[in-house]
């Protein structure tokens, strides 16, 4: 089934990109992005998909020990008269799937963050804020939050979190609430959510890892 040269430059190129920049902006966090960054990433992350799939093409005629095939996507961009079957398209959409699994999981693991830092060409640690990458890090399991505005401490395990512009979310288990002034227990619950101004909030990481059962430190002394 044939289509023509226009719908296919725009679903060729758009279409696979898109899908595979979906699942990177569903997993990774990053700061909120312009429509021209996504346009862009859908563009390069296409061409990658593209890339996938001949990839995947080539090992599979290898394995039954046959000619090479090459994607008429790659003719397609040399020649805009020439046209491309859908099927070719539904495939490279599929690719997108591991295309964007794969560049999520360089983006969460800052891959090439950690490689460029050990080179010192850069010493940014990745695209997502601080706030994230800090409760991102292994060793984060158990967390004081002190809200400065309320005069109250939160002890907890982190479970969820985010940030926007205007405020940082953060989800706790097994919560403890203290009041700051003199560290005194006002109660006890399973689960809390909370919800702060960016600069009303102070977090902290307790001297013992998992272990919320002394008091936190008074730092009004």
């Amino acid at each position: 089934m044939q289509i023509s040269a226009l719908t296919v430059h725009l679903m060729l190129l758009i279409l696979p990109g898109a899908i595979a920049t979906i699942i990177v902006e569903s997993l990774t966090t990053h700061k909120k992005r312009e429509p021209f960054r996504f346009i862009l990433y859908s563009f390069v992350l296409g061409l990658f998909s593209y890339a996938t799939l001949q990839l995947l093409l080539y090992i599979y005629v290898l394995l039954l020990k046959q000619p090479l095939v090459t994607l008429s996507f790659w003719s397609e961009i040399q020649d805009n008269k020439k046209s491309t079957s859908i099927v070719e398209i539904f495939y490279a959409c599929i690719a997108a799937i591991p295309t964007g699994l794969a560049v999520s999981c360089l983006i969460h693991r800052r891959i090439l963050n950690r490689f460029a830092t050990r080179i010192r060409i850069t010493n940014k640690y990745g695209e997502d804020n601080l706030f994230s990458q800090f409760l991102n890090r292994e060793e984060v399991d158990w967390i004081w939050v002190r809200d400065t505005k309320q005069g109250i401490t939160y002890g907890g395990k982190v479970y969820y979190y985010s940030e926007t512009d205007y405020m940082k979310e953060i989800a706790l288990s097994d919560v403890k609430v203290y009041r700051s002034e003199d560290t005194e227990l006002i109660r006890e619950t399973p689960s809390i959510y909370l919800s702060f101004a960016p600069n009303d909030v102070i977090i902290e990481l307790p001297l013992v890892e998992g272990n919320l059962s002394n008091e936190p430190e008074n730092k009004e002394e």
